[in-house]
């Protein structure tokens, strides 16, 4: 009885990191990290930031996670109270405020482990996202889920012909 609870979980956790990386990331973060990195004051702020003592770079890091964190909550909140279109808004803000931390995780990755409860914390969700990449049910779900895209990809393909 309890393997199938703990395998459920398992199943429920790699769904939602599989959509999370596939849909969000793939989707919406990498483009838009793309985009406002072709802005000069992005550079000349990145200049500024890797400049500053490890607290500040910490501080720098930490507020626009934080706060995206938050919104994802506030996000979620109006999604089961059956507000779709707000929910949806405020986790596409989520996004962007997240791109920020992202970028500065980015190039600032040497400074903020520098903590150690900051490199401890990486360490062990870099292991439980390798755990989650090494399980089977991840593997046959990317499987299904490249083998749907490339199906998507072929009828899509097929329609631009006529």
């Amino acid at each position: 009885m309890n393997n199938k609870i703990i395998n459920f979980f398992k199943i429920i956790l790699i769904v939602v990191y599989i959509i999370l990386e596939e849909i969000v990331w793939n989707l919406f973060v990498v483009k838009i990290r793309t985009f406002i990195l072709k802005f000069d004051i992005i550079q000349k702020s990145k200049e500024i930031i890797l400049k500053q003592n490890r607290y500040v770079v910490l501080m720098i890091f930490l507020l626009p996670f934080l706060i995206a964190e938050s919104i994802d909550i506030v996000s979620v909140i109006a999604l089961a109270q059956g507000f779709i279109v707000l929910g949806v808004a405020i986790y596409i803000l989520k996004i962007v405020i997240a791109s920020f931390s992202f970028w500065i995780f980015s190039f600032a990755k040497e400074i903020l482990i520098s903590f150690r409860w900051f490199n401890n914390s990486y360490k062990l969700i870099s292991h439980a996202i390798a755990y989650l990449n090494s399980t089977a049910i991840y593997k046959l779900t990317t499987a299904k889920i490249r083998e749907i895209k490339h199906k998507l990809k072929k009828i899509l393909s097929q329609k631009n012909v006529y």
